[in-house]
């Protein structure tokens, strides 16, 4: 990818003898460098606190990332980046990989004891095998590799951009995703015909483009104990049949969206009654249970059919503009009624190009629906996913506080465009954290904005915040969407956190800053602004205050009066 300063690499096996040969191990890329003298930073974490950026001086032997859990998941993202000794963010000569696949996945990095530095990214060889006839291939998934002389600012644009302009089957450039509003921390389970109208109805009148109704909508779904395969609406529980309900609420002129996860099935339900060969599942064993759910096995075709036809009718039948796409839990007691016993090992690598499969169906027959992908959060926050997936929850945590090293770890790699960012309740739903409004948006405010929250159990001066807040986030979302980010130093690393968006003509830059913890005796600092021409001028949309460009450079703009925890402050600069 010339135009990217990227490369990809894949490996294609052929089996041209006459005998049958079994794939053990094999890489998508291996690297070597003559030298070792490297850093290693990685994304890693867990549930609710997804892609937090680690990095590791390079000894030598082995260190290692990787996941067998079924999906990329939340504890590694595929992610290596090698970077030489006091890289920041503007300097520094950086090596980084990026495995394009959702499923087992293992980076390793060695350095011989003649200081010489081997990088490799491809699937995990654990519980992994795959049987080669005469004549047939396997082909590896692509990583994709890039190199920044110019720190880790200069990877992350490289990585945006082409993420954004050739991954995509539906190309982000031009894209502008709705701004939506996500029922389930307003309702969790518990919703009725007019709880559901009310919440869409006050959407709208705040700006919201998008309503969408998270888990519980089908047959007796009001837990986690039962249904999920059985997607039939729960016409009691919705107050009729789900078509008149969607027409009710499109009548707000807003679009609709619906929860899924095709993925599962519950022990209680038909599905499971009907076809219990078609779980994960190791012979004459216990199904471990997870999360009142079982794994379909997506190695066996007959299961992928089934899924893409039942998606397929709901999305043809019902208007629907988005689909948000579940999976909560990854992989136990690895096995398949399916497969013979000699390709049992085939099967989590199976199993992801049978969910490839289903979505390239989908996105094929129904271009215009947006499916933004879920694995609990970010647990498959990978460019396989983005392939399909045009924006992904990259975590069930939705404190504001929590999410700034998750997004900030998470943009290294994937495009604003591409992350969905929410304002939700106080106290948090997870953390109990109470963080104001205008933290709260300027944080959401970092990819495609979104709303977690009851409208109705807001103060009217607080909903006319929110409106406010979403009307400016309609002005700028060009800028964070399709502009270049700049991650901005200078900060107390602990309790600071400020960053940059410049447009594809660089004639406006919006700046967010967030301060965590208030600092007793401290005088007004001031955040400078670089990366910007400092032969213009520059107008302050706020204030209309004009300001020379190497002033901000230099000089920056003063943070404010930070006396409070979670403060926050947001910058529009126009060209003049």
């Amino acid at each position: 990818f010339d135009a990217y300063d990227a490369s990809t690499q894949s490996v294609k096996i052929e089996n041209l003898s006459n005998e049958t040969c079994y794939i053990e191990k094999v890489c998508s890329a291996s690297i070597d460098l003559l030298f070792s003298d490297l850093d290693m930073f990685q994304l890693n974490g867990a549930w609710g606190r997804e892609c937090h950026i680690n990095k590791r001086h390079l000894v030598q032997g082995s260190q290692s990332i990787s996941s067998a859990r079924g999906a990329s998941g939340h504890g590694q993202n595929p992610f290596i980046a090698l970077a030489t000794r006091g890289t920041n963010e503007e300097y520094g000569e950086i090596f980084a990989l990026n495995f394009v696949y959702s499923g087992n996945f293992l980076g390793q990095v060695e350095v011989d004891m003649h200081k010489n530095t081997r990088v490799q990214l491809g699937i995990n060889p654990f519980d992994f095998e795959w049987i080669l006839d005469p004549s047939q291939s396997f082909q590896t998934p692509e990583v994709v590799m890039v190199y920044s002389n110019e720190g880790l600012g200069k990877m992350s644009r490289i990585f945006h951009k082409l993420y954004r302009n050739t991954l995509a089957s539906r190309k982000y450039l031009n894209s502008t995703p709705p701004i939506l509003l996500n029922s389930w921390e307003a309702n969790y389970f518990d919703f009725t015909k007019e709880s559901l109208l009310n919440l869409a109805e006050k959407s709208s009148e705040i700006g919201v483009e998008l309503f969408v109704i998270d888990d519980g909508w089908f047959a007796k779904r009001n837990d986690t104990t039962s249904s999920i395969g059985d997607w039939v609406p729960n016409q009691v529980k919705l107050g009729g049949n789900l078509d008149t309900l969607i027409n009710k609420i499109k009548k707000n002129k807003i679009k609709f969206g619906l929860w899924f996860e095709p993925e599962m099935v519950s022990p209680n339900s038909n599905l499971y009654r009907l076809h219990p060969e078609w779980v994960i599942q190791v012979k004459n064993r216990r199904i471990e249970e997870s999360r009142d759910e079982y794994v379909l096995d997506l190695s066996n075709p007959a299961v992928c059919e089934y899924i893409t036809e039942i998606l397929s009718n709901f999305l043809s039948v019902y208007s629907i503009d988005y689909v948000k796409w579940d999976m909560n839990r990854n992989f136990t007691n690895l096995g398949s009624t399916y497969l013979s016993s000699e390709r049992q090992k085939e099967q989590a690598h199976r199993y992801i190009l049978g969910l490839y499969s289903i979505l390239e169906n989908l996105t094929k027959r129904f271009p215009n629906v947006i499916i933004e992908g879920c694995a609990g959060g970010g647990g498959r926050c990978d460019p396989g996913m983005l392939y399909y997936m045009q924006q992904i929850w990259i975590s069930d945590d939705t404190d504001a506080i929590e999410r700034l090293p998750i997004q900030y770890g998470t943009s290294l790699i994937y495009p604003s465009v591409s992350l969905g960012c929410h304002i939700s309740a106080v106290p948090n739903h997870q953390t109990n954290r109470i963080t104001n409004l205008d933290t709260r948006s300027t944080v959401a405010m970092w990819g495609n904005l979104g709303l977690e929250l009851d409208l109705n159990n807001l103060r009217k001066d607080e909903l006319e915040i929110l409106k406010n807040k979403i009307l400016f986030y309609k002005k700028i979302r060009s800028i964070v969407q399709l502009g270049d980010l700049y991650r901005l130093q200078g900060l107390d690393e602990t309790n600071e956190y400020a960053w940059m968006y410049i447009s594809e003509k660089q004639d406006e830059i919006l700046v967010s800053y967030v301060q965590i913890m208030a600092q007793p005796n401290t005088v007004a600092k001031r955040l400078r602004i670089p990366y910007l021409d400092v032969n213009f001028n520059y107008l302050d949309v706020e204030n209309n205050r004009v300001y020379k460009g190497d002033e901000l450079y230099a000089l920056g703009v003063s943070k404010g009066s930070c006396k409070y925890d979670g403060y926050s402050k947001q910058w529009l600069f126009r060209r003049i």
